[in-house]
């Protein structure tokens, strides 16, 4: 519903809008928020001569804008010429506006749009996926991790291009169980799937800023993860990063999630990683723009800076870990 600071704006407005003497608005969606409006409307007012009517209009689900040519409700109620439009959608307005826009408006009403949940990132979309792999992903680090790879992968799927998709410290294989199932509701195929784990805890110590060695997030059931992860054809690659990264597969990738939490293995493995991935491609780091709780993973961030230094073609954009080959 409406919080009270959007309330106290969203009815200002419609006070200005009927002390003006505009008596006809227009409602959509018809949701549970347009119905409170009306009610709130009707209470600020005794005069029988306001109309308000809910809109049984609907945009596409999709998140792109779409384009509506042929829509009953909506051409009655461009007849009927409203004189406010209230958009009772936050999330997807743009869809809607967009949508909204091509129709054959007789005269233009005034727009009432309200909120920000636009602006906001795919985080809930993204844990719905998660939810659906059956699997937590620990894509944790930094707030958006699952979103910006809801993101990256929805864009790849649009433009078509494929590639091999890589995780560097798999624990249980939720982030990678995650990927397959957002892959799987894009329709995306031909991506190869491979994962990097020791699966017996964390290597011993090679530096310094291999800080981060909680036995909370050490999984040793091997099995348990490749017969989970193998339904979904994903590969496994067990053994210290350090050591199997040799073994990665000179092919084209895509997409690199990296979840080591310390320095080594990224200083390792990043140099090769860089030089496969696409151009277009991403490499996401879970402990970049990392979250304080998890300051004792920051060697694997020191390990990006220090590579990215040297190699300028990858861009980041500050706040996330989302570094895109751009040449």
């Amino acid at each position: 519903m409406i919080d009270a600071i959007t309330s106290d704006w969203l009815m200002s407005n419609i006070r200005r809008c009927l002390e003006s003497g505009r008596t006809k608005f227009a409602l959509v969606p018809a949701n549970a928020i347009a119905h409170e409006l009306v009610e709130a409307i009707e209470k600020l007012t005794e005069s029988s001569a306001i109309q308000c009517r809910l809109w049984e209009f609907e945009a596409s689900d999709c998140e792109l804008p779409a384009i509506h040519t042929e829509n009953s409700a909506s051409n009655e109620l461009v007849e009927w010429q409203p004189e406010v439009l209230i958009l009772c959608e936050d999330d997807r307005k743009v869809a809607y506006l967009s949508a909204l826009n091509q129709l054959a408006w007789v005269t233009y009403p005034e727009v009432i749009v309200f909120g920000t949940g636009h602006t906001r990132l795919n985080q809930a979309k993204a844990e719905a996926y998660e939810r659906a792999a059956g699997e937590q992903s620990h894509a944790v680090g930094y707030a958006f991790a699952k979103a910006n790879i809801w993101e990256l992968l929805r864009h790849y799927r649009a433009i078509d291009k494929t590639g091999t998709i890589l995780e560097l410290g798999v624990y249980r294989g939720g982030t990678l169980m995650l990927i397959a199932q957002m892959l799987e509701a894009l329709g995306s195929r031909g991506n190869r799937l491979i994962g990097f784990d020791t699966w017996s805890g964390f290597p011993h110590q090679r530096s310094l800023l291999d800080m981060y060695s909680d036995s909370s997030y050490v999984y040793t059931d091997y099995d348990a993860v490749s017969k989970r992860l193998g339904s979904k054809g994903i590969e496994l690659v067990r053994g210290d990063i350090v050591d199997t990264i040799s073994s990665l597969p000179d092919e084209s990738l895509l997409l690199t999630f990296i979840d080591t939490d310390n320095y080594s293995p990224v200083q390792k493995a990043l140099p090769e990683i860089a030089r496969q991935t696409l151009t277009g491609g991403a490499i996401v780091f879970d402990h970049y723009f990392a979250l304080e709780e998890f300051n004792d993973a920051f060697g694997e961030g020191v390990a990006a800076a220090e590579f990215f230094s040297r190699n300028p073609n990858f861009l980041n954009l500050s706040g996330n870990g989302v570094f895109l080959k751009m040449a």
